[in-house]
């Protein structure tokens, strides 16, 4: 590594050789796991509303272990990871300027009530709810 970085005259070109040559490294040396890929994938295919057990009773794994999986492997529980999928599907609807009138029969699909979404709408985004209900910025 020493000679290749050697090669390379300018610091930018060195310090762009050395990432590229740790980001490699990285990716070799990344567990992949079906598992989690399967799980991850029935998470964002179902907008985050398969439960946890379903996940379980797909893989024969116990919640706790998918939990250590995750965490390992995408640094998010899959419970967390299924709230971001959910928040997601009205996230972009509200970004592409729907109304909250327009999302509410939706909504309460994917969420208890008005008032779950209300704070997972502030835990995500760090504004009020009434920026939803306003559809402004």
């Amino acid at each position: 590594m020493t000679e290749v970085v050697r090669d390379h005259e300018g610091m930018q070109q060195k310090i762009d050789c050395v990432q590229e040559h740790l980001i490699d490294l990285l990716h070799r040396h990344t567990l992949q796991s079906p598992i989690v890929d399967f799980c991850v994938e029935s998470l964002k295919r179902t907008n985050g509303l398969i439960p946890i057990r379903e996940l379980e009773r797909y893989t024969g794994y116990t919640r706790r272990y998918l939990e250590i999986l995750f965490k390992h492997q995408v640094g998010l529980s899959p419970k967390v990871l299924g709230g971001i999928f959910r928040f997601q599907k009205f996230y972009r609807k509200w970004a592409e300027k729907h109304s909250f009138e327009e999302l509410k029969e939706e909504l309460y699909d994917y969420h208890y009530d008005q008032p779950h979404f209300t704070r997972e709408f502030k835990r995500m985004t760090g504004f009020p709810s009434r920026t939803v209900h306003s559809g402004s910025d």
